[in-house]
């Protein structure tokens, strides 16, 4: 009972917003790393059609500096850095990023898995309970992380999935009461290194 009303508070309160403030604009952004060859982690993912409970996809992507992409997300009065990763030619996660002064002010930040032709909803946030350390808020999932003093703040350098943890996307107007239209699990010991510094 208790997953249900956190589930359905996180998709009424960012649909409220999306409504109130208009859907976020976001500005792609260039971003310089030191080394563009450098390995940049990887990802072990499988991605279900989850009514029917069928595999449509897997992959395991060695991540470089070119699997990234940034955008400037302006939203409900705040302003976010979206770091994607194209899984497939259908499937992008993204880490929603948003630097602070202080360590201690980022409390938690989303994950999102979305479809690049369908509009779709997914937001799975993260709370941090340690300094390297965090657990989803919905269903199961343990990260480790490590973070990066740059211009704009502590931004979220690396992620480890410690656990394999599943990014739920629904249709855009499903009722988040129901079952995912898809699951796409990240297996554990996938590692991001999440590109900082935006120039």
């Amino acid at each position: 009972m208790l997953e249900w009303i956190c589930r359905q508070r996180t998709a009424l309160r960012f649909r409220f917003l999306f409504w109130k403030h208009g859907q976020p604009s976001a500005r792609p952004l260039p971003f310089s790393p030191v080394d563009p060859e450098a390995q940049a982690g990887l990802i072990r993912f499988q991605i279900y059609d989850d009514p029917e409970k069928r595999i449509v996809d897997r992959g395991e992507i060695d991540l470089s500096a070119q699997s990234f992409s940034i955008e400037e997300v302006a939203a409900f009065g705040e302003t976010r850095y979206r770091k994607s990763i194209v899984l497939t030619d259908r499937f992008v996660l993204s880490l929603m990023d948003q630097p602070a002064l202080q360590v201690s002010e980022k409390a938690g930040f989303g994950l999102t898995v979305s479809r690049t032709d369908l509009e779709t909803f997914c937001w799975e946030w993260f709370v941090q309970n340690g300094i390297d350390h965090a657990i989803k808020l919905q269903e199961t999932g343990e990260l480790r992380l490590r973070r990066k003093y740059s211009a704009q703040g502590w931004e979220i350098a690396q992620t480890k999935f410690l656990t394999k943890i599943d990014f739920r996307v629904y249709e855009a107007d499903a009722d988040v009461r129901d079952e995912p239209r898809w699951r796409v699990t990240v297996f554990a010991r996938s590692k991001i290194q999440w590109p900082t510094g935006v120039r």
